[in-house]
């Protein structure tokens, strides 16, 4: 799995991520309505040097004095000793450790100010706290701040800004937890994300077969159902989806420099849409005016679907020795396409290494402008790979409905053991017609 992977998915389910984010908001505000909501209260302290001088040296060193002592009283704030006078004095139900876990001092950047903060679930008992604190940490710095044979502090502690009772609660923060929940949300959607591509062995897009395969992709190409069509008339004009998608393919074809005469269809798995496909192409071959030959390598391409009787001989004659080059070549119901049947149930991938199939290939090369051989699945037959030595380029079809990502991996090692000209790699499916009890216009 790579990066552009995972960018195709989030293109293809951006739902999913839309999804997670509104469930994160949803836990996120479902957390702020079950949090016990607190409030804090502030009180702020001033901090002064004592002493004398009016100097600018001596007001230097009194405020880096005050400075220092604000960064030392900031860390006596939630000792013991402060918290254990102001649970005694207020008769908490606290201990002095739950107490400190409840005040915060915090140091006015640049100045020599100092916050006391408290936090509870009443707001009047957090003022309480905080207003408290400051008074008893005033009581208990002046001692210590007072030299031993003096009366006067080295620095006095003034109350700036008692703590008023707060209107709004501190926590929970509604917003902040829908925004964690937004993030969490769209995290786990990127997860499952990324984890569809690596557990789906399902290929969902062209670029992710290109990106697979190393090779040129067409497609999602749309390819009419044998089954569901009426006999002579598979390729259907009035399906516009699907006769333009196999024209796009043939002018495709075309712009190759030079164009294959001979051109070996294959599917990776077993399936209707290489078949399919391969006749579509052939049409449209046909429909051009160029002389056409559609060859039948596998037994899955029914002559009757062109006007060809069931029992004419085919291929497998051909190359048993039963039957000539004429005998096998059946015109059909559309001009300039020709089909050579599969001829009957026998194992004929034995016999296409042959000499004979090789001079019938020649032979077909001087008749036809276009020569169209489907074969069966790359992956379960050998006929694709050693019929690539005798035709000028190979189009592998993948089924989305069938083919995964190791069957596509395995038919590309195939084809290129066997050194194939691997053209394109065309994503095709099934669409059945609409009214396929209705008959229509064939390619023309």
């Amino acid at each position: 799995m790579d990066f552009q992977t995972v960018v195709s998915a989030i293109r293809r389910r951006w739902w999913v991520l839309a999804i997670t984010a509104l469930v994160g908001i949803f836990f996120g505000n479902l957390v702020s309505t079950h949090e016990v909501r607190e409030y804090t209260a502030t009180t702020r302290l001033f901090v002064a040097a004592t002493g004398g001088g009016n100097s600018s040296s001596e007001a230097y060193s009194g405020g880096q004095f005050s400075e220092q002592r604000v960064q030392s009283y900031a860390q006596m704030i939630s000792g013991q000793q402060l918290t254990r006078r102001v649970v005694d004095r207020l008769h908490l139900p606290l201990s002095a450790d739950e107490l400190s876990s409840k005040v915060h001092a915090a140091i006015v950047p640049r100045t020599v100010l100092l916050d006391l903060s408290a936090t509870d679930p009443s707001p009047e008992r957090a003022t309480e706290i905080a207003n408290t604190l400051a008074d008893e940490f005033i009581q208990y710095a002046g001692p210590l701040e007072t030299p031993i044979g003096e009366s006067t502090p080295r620095s006095t502690i003034t109350v700036v800004n008692r703590a008023q009772i707060p209107s709004t609660p501190s926590s929970p923060n509604v917003v902040t937890n829908a925004v964690y929940g937004c993030i969490g949300g769209l995290m786990i959607g990127l997860l499952c994300l990324s984890l569809i591509p690596v557990i789906s062995r399902r290929i969902n897009s062209a670029e992710e077969l290109g990106r697979l395969t190393g090779a040129p992709t067409a497609g999602p190409l749309l390819v009419p159902d044998p089954d569901a069509s009426p006999q002579h008339n598979l390729f259907d004009t009035s399906r516009s989806e699907e006769s333009e998608g196999l024209r796009r393919l043939r002018v495709q074809l075309d712009a190759h420099d030079p164009a294959p005469q001979v051109l070996l269809v294959a599917p990776a798995t077993s399936g209707r849409p290489a078949v399919a496909l391969g006749g579509g192409i052939a049409a449209a071959f046909a429909e051009t005016g160029r002389s056409t030959a559609l060859i039948a390598a596998d037994s899955s391409l029914d002559a009757t679907w062109f006007g060809v009787a069931g029992d004419s001989p085919g291929l497998t004659d051909l190359l048993l020795g039963r039957a000539g080059f004429d005998d096998v070549l059946h015109s059909t119901v559309r001009p300039q396409l020709s089909v050579v049947p599969h001829g009957g149930s026998h194992a004929i991938e034995v016999l296409l290494s042959s000499a004979v199939m090789s001079a019938f290939v020649d032979d077909l090369r001087k008749e036809f402008d276009r020569v169209v051989i489907v074969t069966g699945s790359v992956n379960d037959s050998s006929a694709a790979s050693v019929l690539s030595a005798v035709v000028d380029a190979d189009l592998l079809v993948v089924d989305t409905s069938r083919s995964h990502r190791g069957d596509v991996t395995r038919a590309i090692s195939e084809l290129t053991a066997a050194r194939a000209h691997l053209l394109t790699v065309v994503m095709a499916k099934v669409k059945a017609p609409e009214h396929p009890q209705k008959t229509s216009k064939g390619f023309r």
